[in-house]
């Protein structure tokens, strides 16, 4: 169908091979990553709860369970019993406790990087957490510890308030023999401070375990064998390495490719249109006016027209070609005129007809009268009934408008006075009566028509016309508006030979 598109012509291609060695070497340095990483395993020891009240607060009782078991005393007493020289704060780190949801339990867990030390570590965290819970429950008057707690507080505020004073008279004072009694005594208000507020976190556990009215935490689980925490492999964190870095390399390639909004290259005219390029054409420099056009020279510009010339006529044979853009200023009456002299000097009797009755330009190029043309002849076409005797009037009135150029075998039809209604007018049975006609005279007949997005009559035309070429103008064209543009083309089922690009750069 003419319409349809394979993907690869809608989705972007990156290059292949950059593709693979960004995969490769992600997956690489994923295996690495993964090897260095020492695994991790978690090993776990279940606690029996009985609360002594009906209205037990299970999520604070675990709040109260998770701070006693990674204070001090329990750390320092788990670690003795394992024979463990771990940092304090490392195993602190690694417990945790969760209650079992609908029951009476609670779940105490130790991570390590080593399975046994995890289930020596869990085993001996749990016996001290167990022996704690009994010291502090023994102590079971809570206005006692409650006043002990506010002497504590009271202590704290006044080793802060020594320790800051001390630090004025530091800043104010400039005697070195001062300063060593003064940071001295700092030293030690600062200590005493840090071991009040570690009687206190003992002492506020102890209250809160109180409040609860707890009766006994035991232990009724052995402790689990240290279970593996990650549980992917060095290959498998390779694969997705690989897999995410190739994905993301391809949407990078789409991201850039749809970003980038112009028609730069023939490859992006075949992605993003499903149309062949059939020829590039670089920009004019050092050109101004009429010269413009192509002349008998060898230069890059010109052979570049001459190469779109053969290519169309001499694999493809077509006889009348529509030659439109998707914008104003695409340079599609440029590239019909200077066509239509690269097939005049390749020997073929060609009419190039301009079929812009908005904007013509074919008259200024050649530096030809523009006064009677085209629409003159459609006006005295749609005068007279189509009728075999009327034929000759026909072209004698065509041979008198038909305006021939410099060049041998090159013949424009100018567009004539500009009607005020120019879709009517390209669109007629007229028009169509004047191309079949000039057919049988000429062997190539070329047509500037209008752009497809700023005027309507090229779609009235095309349709019935062999074929159409599209103008892309590397620098203006932008993707969207070429895109609309083929959609409209195919919307009437007008058959698009190609495009061609126009100021390609390079």
């Amino acid at each position: 169908m003419r319409n349809s598109r394979s993907l690869a012509q809608i989705l972007p291609r990156p290059r292949t091979a950059a593709i693979l060695v960004v995969a490769l070497l992600a997956g690489l340095i994923a295996f690495l990553a993964r090897q260095s990483i020492p695994p991790q395993y978690a090993a776990n020891v279940t606690i029996l709860i009985q609360p002594g009240h009906p209205a037990f607060d299970w999520a604070r009782a675990a709040q109260t369970y998770a701070q006693l078991a990674r204070s001090p005393a329990v750390v320092r007493s788990a670690l003795d019993a394992a024979h463990s020289d771990l940092a304090p704060d490392a195993l602190a780190a690694a417990i945790s406790v969760a209650p079992v949801a609908g029951t009476q339990l609670v779940l105490l867990s130790v991570e390590s990087s080593e399975a046994a030390q995890a289930t020596q570590l869990v085993w001996a965290v749990a016996r001290a957490l167990v022996t704690q819970a009994d010291k502090l429950r023994a102590n079971t008057d809570s206005a006692a510890l409650t006043a002990q707690i506010d002497d504590l507080t009271t202590q704290i505020a006044t080793a802060r308030a020594e320790g800051s004073a001390l630090t004025a008279q530091i800043a104010a004072n400039h005697d070195a023999g001062t300063l060593a009694d003064l940071r001295a005594g700092r030293n030690d208000a600062i200590l005493r401070y840090l071991l009040l507020e570690a009687d206190l976190a003992r002492l506020t556990t102890a209250r809160a375990l109180a409040n609860q009215n707890l009766t006994t935490i035991q232990i009724v689980a052995e402790a689990s064998t240290g279970a593996p925490l990650t549980t992917i492999s060095p290959l498998a964190a390779a694969a997705i390495g690989a897999l995410v870095a190739g994905a993301l390399m391809i949407g990078v390639g789409w991201f850039i490719e749809n970003a980038d909004n112009s028609m730069r290259s023939a490859e992006t005219i075949r992605r993003t249109l499903a149309l062949t390029a059939l020829g590039t054409l670089p920009v004019i420099r050092n050109r101004s006016g009429d010269d413009k056009l192509i002349h008998a020279g060898g230069e890059a510009y010109d052979e570049a027209f001459r190469a779109l010339a053969e290519r169309l006529y001499a694999e493809r044979a077509c006889r009348v070609l529509a030659i439109t853009s998707p914008l104003h200023g695409d340079g599609k009456s440029l590239i019909a005129a200077n066509l239509a002299i690269a097939l005049a000097e390749a020997g073929r009797h060609t009419l190039l007809i301009d079929a812009d009755l908005r904007t013509p330009a074919q008259h200024k190029l050649f530096k030809l009268n523009n006064r009677d043309g085209l629409t003159g002849l459609l006006y005295q076409l749609a005068l007279r009934p189509d009728t075999e005797a009327n034929s000759q009037n026909d072209g004698a009135d065509m041979l008198r408008v038909l305006k021939r150029t410099e060049i041998d075998g090159l013949t424009v039809l100018t567009s004539g006075p500009l009607p005020p209604n120019p879709s009517e007018v390209i669109g007629s049975v007229q028009m169509l009566r004047l191309v079949r006609s000039l057919a049988e005279q000429f062997d190539v007949i070329l047509i500037d028509t209008p752009p497809v997005l700023t005027d309507s009559d090229t779609l009235m035309l095309t349709p019935n016309l062999e074929n159409t070429l599209l103008v892309i103008d590397a620098r203006q064209t932008g993707r969207r508006a070429a895109r609309r543009a083929v959609r409209q083309l195919r919307g009437v089922d007008a058959s698009l030979v190609g495009a061609a690009l126009n100021r390609a750069r390079g």
